[in-house]
């Protein structure tokens, strides 16, 4: 099912009538972000992975030298490359001091990733494109909601996702801890411009985002950047 909210038609500035039309994905942890991003991306959505963004500032030197100086030697390997495991370890989870290490990683890392993003969606609108999908885990929690013009959320319930991230290899406790690290799922979906169901089998899941990108692009053709979808 595709549910279209009272916000079904987000406004933007008459100002950016030249960008594209920017649509978040949202959800739980294994709701099927991912999924949906990369399905629009094969049916020529410009994407816009935040996940893949932060692991490359991951990589930066002077990022790697900054953790370390924050967290101890141990964040980083023998190679001298962030150990992302023993980071997780730290940063998930609500208890106090995960959240301390989390909001202190995100001060690094995050004014490079809205730095590349803002940059890439400058690129795609010089490139005449005419919709962007942002894949942005943390979109709300860090106050980047202002990026869409729109909130697409991906809903599925706490067991399937919880099975899901089990097929990744994830223990539950693990899980738990991505988790509690993000707003609440109802907090999310609250805040949703349209929710997509993805409780089911994927093929199910792929007829309904096709019917949402069906209607958002009135394929064919797309629309033209100057035009909300």
């Amino acid at each position: 099912m595709v549910k279209q909210t009272d916000a079904d038609t987000p406004t933007r500035n008459p100002s950016d009538k030249r960008r594209p039309w920017v649509v978040a994905v949202i959800g739980g942890v294994a709701s099927g972000k991912s999924l949906a991003t990369r399905l629009l991306g094969q049916w020529g959505a410009h994407t816009i992975d935040a996940d893949r963004m932060a692991q490359q500032v991951l990589d930066e030197p002077a990022i790697v030298g900054q953790l370390r100086d924050c967290f101890g030697p141990t964040v980083v390997d023998s190679r001298g490359a962030v150990d992302r495991k023993r980071l997780a370890e730290l940063v998930f989870g609500d208890s106090p001091e995960a959240v301390r290490n989390r909001r202190k990683l995100e001060s690094l890392v995050h004014p490079r990733v809205r730095q590349r993003i803002a940059e890439e969606l400058e690129q795609a609108a010089d490139s005449g494109e005419s919709l962007v999908v942002l894949d942005v885990p943390l979109l709300l929690e860090v106050g980047w909601k202002d990026l869409a013009d729109e909130l697409l959320f991906i809903d599925a319930a706490d067991s399937v996702r919880r099975r899901r991230a089990e097929a990744r290899g994830w223990s539950a406790d693990h899980w738990q801890k991505r988790e509690a690290s993000q707003w609440p799922v109802g907090r999310k979906k609250r805040a949703a411009d349209v929710i997509l169901d993805n409780a089911g089998s994927e093929y199910d899941f792929e007829r309904r985002l096709r019917k949402w990108w069906e209607k958002k692009t009135a394929i064919p053709p797309l629309r033209g950047p100057s035009d909300p979808p």
